[in-house]
């Protein structure tokens, strides 16, 4: 497969998951006794690491203790989530299956590249029946830099197969840090004005392409293909 296609989640392929917020609130109050929340730092386009430093920093928590523990709670969090998704239901964003199944059937390769941690994300496409789509991606699991999360994704996709050119990877996302992170792997942009920055935001960050949403399969595929 010669096109490579890596979708951000929160807001670019679902809504953001309750359950998500609850075990990651739920984990940083077990592991390190505060009442810490995604929302109380700027989380758009970050890992879930990164944002648990953002959040203990905030909260007063030193740096030893935040690093000690920080893969204890990384662990609580995903076991919390894995126990407690099931009462939730996922919603997805506008157009997505439609475009899944389009890109699938015209040959193109699909990879994840979020700041979710490896097992939430699969978690959540298991849930959803997506993981006929994915298989692979670059998770918050594999670090704090988005940039290196598109870069391993990448990496996992020329283990499938996957031959990298110049403009043959499409990074989808709904924040100025995929478009960085994208840029710096020569990857073409596609943003969705599906989160919290508008289209003109987007395109002043640097986007290749600005989209309201995935709607338009048409026009993606005519980017892409």
């Amino acid at each position: 497969m010669n096109k490579l296609a890596l979708f951000d989640i929160d807001h670019t392929l679902l809504k953001p998951s309750k359950v998500h917020h609850e075990s990651f609130e739920y984990a940083l109050r077990e592991v390190y006794g505060i009442k810490g929340k995604m929302h109380d730092v700027n989380a758009h386009g970050l890992s879930d690491r990164l944002i648990a430093i953002k959040v203990l920093k905030m909260h007063g928590v030193k740096n030893n203790l935040i690093r000690k523990n920080l893969d204890k709670a990384m662990k609580v969090m995903q076991e919390y989530y894995s126990k407690n998704m099931r009462k939730e239901k996922l919603i997805v964003e506008p157009g997505v299956k439609k475009l899944l199944d389009a890109l699938q059937k015209k040959g193109v390769m699909l990879g994840l590249i979020t700041g979710n941690l490896q097992s939430i994300a699969m978690d959540k496409m298991r849930h959803l029946g997506f993981d006929k789509y994915f298989k692979f991606g670059g998770f918050g699991s594999d670090g704090t830099k988005r940039k290196d999360l598109v870069k391993a994704a990448i990496k996992r996709a020329k283990l499938c197969g996957f031959k990298k050119k110049i403009k043959n990877v499409f990074v989808f996302g709904d924040t100025p840090v995929d478009i960085s992170a994208g840029k710096a792997n020569k990857a073409v942009t596609l943003t969705v004005g599906t989160g919290h920055y508008s289209l003109f935001r987007l395109k002043k960050a640097g986007a290749d392409f600005e989209f309201r949403d995935l709607t338009d399969t048409k026009k993606i595929l005519d980017v892409i293909v």
